[in-house]
């Protein structure tokens, strides 16, 4: 176990690869307070698993983007598929660092996104452009 509470269970491997810009659509979040913001996403989850958006996001990769933006911590749940009603996100074409969890235990996420910020940030020589997480859900793989 590493200084920062981050426990090496799950093999954690990346890449590096260009990916072309996309839009997502989706609802969002926001706190001023971090910790509020991680209890509305797991309310958020029981909310679209209520209303069917789980299952239309399941279908089109579900994507989860965390970002903070002038003190205010955000984050947006969404897939590709265009829902007027929705919030639209465009992501940008660039090169992103692309890490496999390989698991679906919120812990493991949480685990992989310490070791991004307290370990590979510091230890790679990759310039990181923003502080911005983006996670890609496929195969029905979070919060089960």
């Amino acid at each position: 176990e590493f200084k920062d509470g981050y426990q090496n269970k799950n093999i954690i491997s990346y890449k590096i690869e260009k990916i072309k810009e996309f839009d997502i659509y989706g609802f969002i979040i926001s706190s001023s307070i971090k910790k509020d913001v991680q209890y509305k996403i797991r309310e958020l989850y029981k909310e679209i698993k209520e209303n069917k958006f789980y299952d239309i996001f399941n279908q089109n990769e579900r994507y989860g983007l965390s970002f903070e933006k002038n003190n205010e911590y955000y984050y947006v749940l969404g897939s590709k598929k265009k829902i007027e009603d929705l919030t639209k996100i465009t992501i940008d074409g660039g090169e992103y660092a692309i890490f496999e969890v390989g698991s679906n235990l919120q812990s493991d996420i949480v685990s992989t996104i310490k070791f991004i910020k307290n370990i590979w940030y510091n230890s790679s020589n990759i310039c990181i452009k923003e502080d911005i997480v983006l996670e890609c859900y496929i195969k029905n793989n979070c919060y089960n």
